[in-house]
């Protein structure tokens, strides 16, 4: 007579950002191929803030379960309520015990803090009221449109809504890149020549 297997609770925590890795990976192919298109730059770069912070969501909830062991939930959920922006400032002092910050200066810092900006114009869009010059029509009516500058068709077609004002996507996407390689693959032992971060004189 077989005797039934037993059944087993296990419990797994599935990590977002790597998921999200493979699809930036297929947008950042897809812009390439088609010639950096307008119209691909505003998804292109909301996937590089959806990716950024899928990654420190992950790492920050890792760190939890680690340090707290089976009492993590409530650190992990605090970290998770975090801003985006509070994440990114607060994810190397907390994975290095406070012996390294962010070094704001560095250019990867500036161009994540610019995608976080970005990212937050995008999900939350707002009316925004512009002024242009341009002469009195003759008649009455949609004649209006005539005369007014180039600089307002520029802002009516733009589809990238001003998002490459600061950075390219391939910059943004870029700056992901290498806070993985300078940052993540280094940490916590291997960041003393690392000029993203910058160490803590005290530590």
């Amino acid at each position: 007579m077989s005797q039934s297997k037993k059944i087993k609770e296990y419990v797994i925590h599935l990590f977002a950002h790597p998921k999200y890795e493979r699809i930036l990976d297929k947008i950042h192919d897809k812009y390439i191929d088609e010639g950096k298109p307008d119209y691909l730059a505003v998804p292109y770069i909301l996937m590089c803030s959806i990716t950024l912070e899928a990654r420190l969501n992950d790492e920050l909830h890792n760190h939890a379960t680690t340090v707290w062991k089976d009492d993590f939930t409530t650190i992990a959920n605090s970290y998770m309520s975090m801003s985006f922006r509070s994440k990114l400032n607060s994810l190397v002092p907390i994975l290095t015990e406070n012996k390294f910050r962010i070094n704001q200066d560095h250019f990867v810092y500036q161009r994540l803090a610019s995608l976080i900006t970005i990212r937050n114009k995008l999900a939350h869009p707002k009316t925004t009221i512009e002024k242009f010059k341009a002469e009195e029509p003759d008649k009455k009516g949609f004649p209006f449109l005539v005369g007014l500058p180039p600089e307002y068709f520029e802002k009516v077609d733009d589809l990238t809504l001003g998002t490459k004002d600061a950075f390219t996507p391939l910059e943004y996407h870029e700056a992901l890149e290498k806070l993985e390689k300078w940052f993540f693959r280094r940490c916590p032992d291997g960041l003393s020549k690392v000029e993203m971060v910058i160490a803590n004189e005290n530590s």
